[in-house]
């Protein structure tokens, strides 16, 4: 929070109000209504479920012209994980195959943290990081309509697409925004009650 606060400063926004709350407790935190509710670098290290109620409350939370931000959170989708396993197509491994090939990748400490399989061990798999897609968007929402991304990083910047985003995108559900292609995931999800 301290960093934002120091943007904040530097660019002479004086009006804004910070709340640091636990995604999965944000519902029954404030009753507020917010312009933003911003993920950062935290929604990988997510359950599932943790996410999907993340995911709904953000939304729930978010004034009618406010938004949702995620960033720099991997894309499961992506072929190559350069975030937790450091190794390509683990993103696709469902958890317990991944938690299973874990032991074969050198990144160290990752691949001796799971030699005993547990409900705790499970969930210290989460925390390291898998991945997110615009599928458990879709499914927090109930409705792919409602996932509406206002802007991403790689297209406001004009980056080139990299070829495998090109290739996902020709395969891919054709009403999903580019931004959810990317390998890391910064985008600005505009609220969907918004016209």
């Amino acid at each position: 929070m301290k960093v934002a606060q120091e943007r904040c400063r530097l660019y002479g926004i004086k009006e804004v109000e910070f709340k640091c709350v636990n995604a999965t407790d944000m519902k029954h935190a404030t009753s507020e209504k917010f312009d933003f509710v911003i993920f950062s670098a935290s929604m990988e290290h997510m359950t599932y479920n943790e996410r999907l109620r993340a995911i709904k409350a953000s939304y729930d939370l978010i004034k009618e012209n406010g938004y949702v931000v995620v960033a720099e959170t991997p894309n499961r989708l992506w072929y190559r994980d350069s975030h937790t396993g450091l190794e390509c197509f683990f993103h696709w491994l469902p958890d317990e195959a991944a938690m299973d090939y874990a032991k074969f990748i050198p990144r160290e400490h990752f691949n001796s943290e799971f030699e005993k399989r547990s409900g705790e061990s499970l969930i210290s798999f989460a925390r390291w990081g898998r991945g997110v897609s615009f599928h458990e968007f879709v499914i927090a929402l109930g409705d792919a309509k409602k996932v509406k991304v206002a802007s991403s990083m790689q297209s406001f910047f004009g980056f080139p697409e990299h070829q495998y985003k090109q290739l996902i995108k020709k395969v891919g559900p054709p009403n999903i925004d580019d931004g959810f292609y990317d390998e890391y995931l910064y985008i600005a999800l505009v609220n969907p009650m918004m016209d």
